[in-house]
């Protein structure tokens, strides 16, 4: 296999696009993330569309673009990476002082090279330019999101339910965004970027 000509072909590079777990991990390492797998983190895991054990079949999640890319899905994977790099995960921690000096166009670049190691279409480094004078999306979770979606009779409902009827309707809040806006914007938007999106 790795003779063919097929397995060194261009269009063939990095042509795979992360699973939410993936995202979720490769993220945290891009950003040397402290973590211990808080329920929120969690729960942003769940809304990306890949709850941890939550496949019925045996073979395991798809690992296929067209199961994992959609226009909901490619929002909940932003509003995962704006929360990550923000500091807005409870009990997960980005130190993001290393983007920081320098104009955006500065703060842009670092990332890029920290990042993505350089690697970039000079159209997904325009439209970066662009988005960073928009306001980012704001991103909220409650309790609900944390649960896998399934039937009334699903041993989640049933869990979440007798929690409800216990008084025990904790929420699993976002903090407030912390840092330099310029720069966890910039991150996030990198960790949403198509080139990142791949495997």
């Amino acid at each position: 296999m790795i003779n063919d000509k097929e397995f060194y072909s261009p269009k063939n590079y990095r042509s795979k696009i992360k699973t939410p777990f993936e995202l979720l991990a490769s993220s945290l390492r891009a950003l040397d993330a402290n973590t211990n797998g808080s329920v929120a983190l969690i729960g942003l895991l769940n809304r990306m569309g890949e709850p941890l054990y939550g496949y019925q079949a045996p073979t395991g999640y798809p690992d296929t673009a067209q199961d994992w890319v959609n226009t909901g899905a490619l929002l909940e994977r932003m509003n995962f990476a704006v929360a990550l790099s923000s500091n807005r995960i409870p009990q997960t921690n980005v130190n993001l002082r290393q983007f920081s000096a320098g104009g955006k166009t500065q703060i842009l670049d670092r990332a890029i090279e920290n990042i993505l190691h350089g690697e970039i279409s000079q159209s997904t480094r325009a439209t970066l330019l662009r988005q960073m004078d928009k306001p980012l999306p704001k991103v909220t979770l409650t309790e609900g999101d944390t649960m896998i979606d399934g039937d009334d009779d699903s041993d989640q409902m049933q869990m979440q339910n007798q929690r409800r009827r216990r008084g025990n309707n904790r929420r699993a809040r976002l903090r407030e965004p912390s840092g330099d806006p310029e720069v966890f914007k910039v991150v996030g938007l990198i960790l949403g970027s198509p080139e990142f999106q791949r495997q």
